[in-house]
């Protein structure tokens, strides 16, 4: 692909550069990671346990974000980690159960 640009036509003609390719050009290299996000509102740890460990065996090389709170309760200090990465843009994909 020396020298061309990578693009996906649109229904309507247009042609829209996915974000890799632009990066590709630029030479910006991708360092955002995936990230596995597991809550529960009770205290057991062994729920919380299973899910982490059913998503590392979908996904083991993503960091891991988890809290024991309510969904309600927006104080989660794992959440808000995952959250101020979303919005500095070192986030890939989440998976969550």
């Amino acid at each position: 692909m020396r020298g061309k640009i990578h693009c996906i036509r649109l229904s309507n003609n247009f042609r829209r550069v996915p974000e890799e390719e632009i990066n590709r050009i630029l030479g910006i290299k991708n360092n955002r990671i995936d990230a596995i996000y597991a809550r529960v509102s009770s205290n057991n740890k062994n729920d919380l346990y299973n899910q982490i460990n059913r998503l590392k065996s979908l996904y083991p090389n993503a960091q891991t974000f988890s809290d024991i709170k309510s969904g309600l309760k927006f104080n989660r200090k794992g959440f808000i980690e995952l959250l101020n990465m979303i919005e500095d843009n070192r986030i890939n994909n989440i998976y969550y159960t």
